[in-house]
């Protein structure tokens, strides 16, 4: 009983995990196309914890690559751990669940990559700072 007071009072309006203290859930989408795009960058302070990562990818006449990272700039660490590559004129939709939050800590950002002209990729994440 005491773990319900630090619970968000409305969880009707919490989409997927939900976190076990006060958290703040957020949910963005951003695209790239023959860029590299900084999504979210979790602020000072605070820690984020993902668990939800939804891309949609289409290929033109290239083809190429388009990928997900959580980077820090110092030191320079970069893991990339969504990865698509796609011939041309292609389109491909992988969804990422995980039933344990990827921690991220402050800092650290969110990033995605697409590597040709025409290679459009979105990314939806779902995630909550705490």
């Amino acid at each position: 009983m005491a773990l319900m007071k630090y619970r968000e009072p409305n969880q009707v309006k919490w989409q997927g995990a939900r976190p076990a203290h006060n958290g703040e859930q957020k949910i963005i989408r951003n695209s790239a196309e023959n860029a590299l795009v900084n999504v979210y960058t979790v602020p000072a302070g605070n820690t984020g914890f993902f668990h939800y990562f939804n891309i949609s990818v289409i290929a033109g006449a290239n083809p190429g690559y388009f990928r997900v990272d959580i980077y820090n700039t110092v030191p320079v660490f970069v893991s990339t751990f969504i990865r698509v590559d796609l011939p041309a004129n292609a389109y491909m939709s992988k969804l990422l669940e995980l039933y344990y939050p990827l921690e991220v800590l402050e800092g650290w950002s969110v990033r995605i990559k697409s590597s040709a002209v025409a290679l459009i990729g979105e990314l939806n994440i779902m995630f909550w700072i705490e």
